[in-house]
């Protein structure tokens, strides 16, 4: 005789970042809507609780129309928690693509002033740069 045990599905993690949010769907399988979040949303207000969470974000030029609504229903999904998800007119964090688009800048900034890249620019002003690996 088979014995069925009903198992609770382990909650999710509480929410304190953008990034952990955007981490929790991709491993979900909801990597359209982590695009999405990562692309356009400047973050304005996140406050996960375990009875619920509320989102406030500023959308980039370009967002999808629906996009609250498509983030809170991903949340519900993944967190198996309410959310309530706003828009809001203030202006909120630089998106995360804007974030990684400036730290590798400021990296490429670090590595051109180096004084052996330097060197190297002096001897031939057209190279440029294509990729930075960190060892």
């Amino acid at each position: 005789m088979a014995v069925l045990a009903e198992v609770e599905a382990e909650p999710a993690p509480l929410l304190i970042t953008l990034e952990d949010a955007v981490t929790l769907l991709e491993d979900a399988g909801e990597v359209l809507l982590a695009g999405r979040i990562y692309q356009f949303v400047h973050m304005v207000k996140l406050d996960d609780k375990t009875e619920g969470g509320h989102m406030e974000f500023r959308p980039a030029p370009g967002a999808p129309q629906n996009l609250a609504q498509a983030i809170r229903e991903g949340l519900i999904a993944v967190t198996k928690r309410r959310w309530m998800v706003s828009i809001s007119d203030k202006p909120g964090m630089d998106t995360l693509a804007e974030q990684t688009q400036a730290r590798l800048a400021a990296e490429l900034d670090e590595v051109k002033a180096h004084p052996l890249m330097k060197a190297v620019f002096n001897l031939f002003p057209e190279a440029e740069i294509t990729d930075i690996k960190k060892t």
